[in-house]
This record gives C-alpha cells, structure tokens and sequence, in this order.
C-alpha cells in the first residue's frame, strides 16, 4: 500500500550546533519529497515547547539525531530529545530504519546510539554525506509505502507549454494579486544584481519570437517601463551591464497585457525561445559539452550537462544555480532569481520563464526528449529561493 505525502523528519540536537543544523534542515527542504522539522521553524509564539516536541517526535518517520562534542557532554534538553527518541526506537520492529545518528564534527556518540551506523557530517564532507542520507531516507521512505508526487497545483508543467495562446487549459490559476511591472520597477531593491548584455538581448529576441510581433513587443516593453530598450536592444557583449529585473518586469507585463493565463502561457514560450537562443550564440560554451556528452546513456548525460549549464549562467550573471540529485528527480535551485524579482505576496509560483528555458535545455542535453518540470518553491510566495523539480524518467 502507498501513500502520496512526504517523509517526515525531525532534526533532534543542541541549540550550540545550530548553523550546521539549520545548513542541513535547508538542504533537506530543498527535497520535495521530505518534510524536516526544526524547532526555530515549528514553534511559535504561545506553544507549550515540550508538548509539541514530544508530538513532533511521535509523528515523525525518521529522526536524525546531530551530534557534537558539545552535545555528548553538554546536560540539557537535548538529553531528553534523545532518550524520548530512543524510547519510540524501542516500538519499532526490529532492524527499522527510524534513527540517523549525524556526527557534526570528531565525537564519541553516546552509548545507547552506538548501535547504529552514523554519518560524518563534517566540514568539506558535506556533499557526500548528504548523498549517503538521502539514500538512507530513501529508503525509509520505500518501506513506508511512501510516493510523494508533486501536485499539478502546484505548477504542472508539460508539452501544454508549445500550445497556442487560445489552446491553453485550465492547469493555469489565475493570482489576484499579481504585481506589475510598475510596482516592481518602483519597489525593487535588488537592481545592483545584472547579467550579461547577452543575456538581456536574448530576452528580448526571445519576447519577439513568441510574440511573433515587433509592435507587441514594443508594447510590452513600455508597459514594463522599460523604454530605453524600445528599438535599442542591448549589445551582443559579455559586459555584466544589463539588469535582471527586467526579467520580472517582462512577465508581469505579459499577464497584465494578455491576462494571467495567457501571460504565464507566452512566458513558457519565451523561456524555450530564450535557451534556443543562447545555444545558437553562446555555441563557445556549450560546443564542448554538447561533444562531451554526445555518446553517454541519458541519465549520465544529465549528470553531467544540467551541472555544466548552471555553471554557465551562474558565471554570466551574479545569480547562484545550484544542481542536486536525489532517487527520482534533479533540483535546480535559483538563489537570485530574476523571473520573479520584487514580486511578493502572490499565491502561487510565477518563474514559467525559467521552466520553459529548463524544458527546452533539457530537450538538447537528452537530443530531443521532453521532461516534466515543476516550481514548487518561489520567492514570490514568499519562500527563500525559487526551486524547481526535474524528473529524472522523460515523458513518454
């Protein structure tokens, strides 16, 4: 029997190790498939602290138990965290994969947890060892019955994204609340962030090709107050000049212009437009990727371009692209990103540029495949970075 929810797991340690706890609870956030509790996230003002801990600790799936010197030794909370744990350890059926010992640096762990295999969570070590508890999670998760599958609402994204404006469905909901353009020109207080003038030239060529209109665009451009780019695009230089909040202006635009569905329908187009673009101008960057990974099997071909792309785009803009990999799916994380720059207290994610540019990346590292994309965090509802879900099985 499955069940289509995350795996829940609770982060028992001391409030000294914090930052590296609090690293790790956003590593494990970034993981759509797992649900992390951390005591400075699930508390709020007026809990009774003991009572929702021990609850936390009742509902959880797995509990990762961070260590430390300071922790071994210190008297305290963290004391009765780890007896309570081991005490729910004690119900499981022989042989469950309930309790992850974390060490955070060189210690000797406590007497009752030296039964089971612990992960070094140190410094430098990291990506390994996240690696290796991913799989552990897995695999907890697999003996559970757990199948957590990304809803369609929050932000399906499939080969609905070519059709023409008047074929789009209804997978697109529209937000009230949207911000426009103007505000985000008005409101924005990241304009120190650029990318290439390259990149900004493609952004416009790209508006033009799914507008299939000079006028269109034109229109867009000056409902998005960007005037200065009316009939004077960037140049085509690598020169860090252009601001990426046009990004965001542009596809606010979009929705107001050609309402919210039909917007977030012409932004897919443009993201597709836009990587076919770069590869057509950029070929010096990709030419030696596309050779590398020619020949290799599909998944090996991922593993390696969807690394090298974002580095790419990392080195021509200020942005930070982040690639990680888990049992079913990559995840593309964006630190800055410029789709949804200033755009705030929307409800549902907004990036559709940036998952068309991935659908149509994907289509030229796999030679022609189509792969399912979803945004399920964005800054624009408030999260800490926009991230985005990519299955690692293409659509059939």
């Amino acid at each position: 029997m499955t069940t289509n929810r995350p795996l829940k797991v609770f982060l028992c340690h001391s409030s000294n190790d914090k930052p590296a706890v609090r690293e790790l609870y956003q590593r494990l956030r970034v993981e759509p498939w797992i649900q992390p509790w951390l005591d400075e996230e699930e508390l709020f003002p007026g809990m009774d602290w003991n009572i929702e801990i021990e609850k936390a600790i009742e509902e959880t799936d797995v509990i990762i138990v961070c260590l430390s010197k300071g922790s071994t030794t210190k008297e305290g909370y963290v004391q009765r965290e780890i007896r309570t744990a081991l005490d729910y350890a004690d119900y499981k059926p022989e042989g469950t994969l309930y309790i992850i010992p974390v060490r955070l640096e060189e210690c000797e762990p406590p007497r009752r947890l030296r039964a089971w295999q612990y992960a070094d969570y140190f410094e430098g070590q990291r990506e390994r060892a996240f690696e290796r508890l991913l799989v552990s999670l897995r695999r907890r998760a697999d003996s559970l019955g757990i199948q957590f599958v990304v809803s369609d609402s929050e932000i399906d994204i499939n080969e609905k994204s070519t059709n023409s404006l008047s074929e789009q469905s209804e997978w697109l909901v529209p937000v009230s609340n949207a911000a426009t353009a103007t505000d985000i020109l008005e409101s924005s207080q990241e304009d120190h962030l650029y990318c290439t003038n390259a990149m900004g030239l493609t952004l416009f060529n790209s508006l033009e090709d799914a507008l299939e209109s000079k006028n269109a665009t034109n229109a867009i451009l000056n409902l998005a107050s960007l005037f200065q780019y009316i009939e004077n695009y960037p140049p085509d230089n690598l020169e860090k000049n252009f601001n990426v909040s046009a990004f965001s202006k542009v596809g606010a635009s979009l929705e107001e212009l050609f309402e919210v569905r039909g917007g977030r329908a012409l932004a897919l187009r443009v993201g597709r437009a836009m990587f076919s673009d770069m590869i057509r101008r950029f070929g010096f960057f990709t030419g030696g990727l596309n050779l590398t990974i020619a020949a290799l099997p599909l998944q090996a071909k991922l593993k390696i371009g969807l690394p090298a792309l974002a580095k790419m785009f990392t080195q021509m803009s200020n942005q930070k692209i982040t690639v990680q990999e888990n049992a079913t799916e990559w995840i593309w994380t964006i630190d800055k990103c410029p789709y949804c720059l200033e755009r705030t207290g929307l409800d549902k994610c907004v990036c559709f540029m940036a998952v068309g540019f991935l659908q149509e990346s994907l289509k030229w590292i796999s030679n022609g495949q189509e792969f399912r994309v979803a945004e399920f965090r964005c800054k624009a509802t408030g999260d800490y970075d926009c991230a985005f879900s990519i299955q690692k099985n293409p659509i059939a």
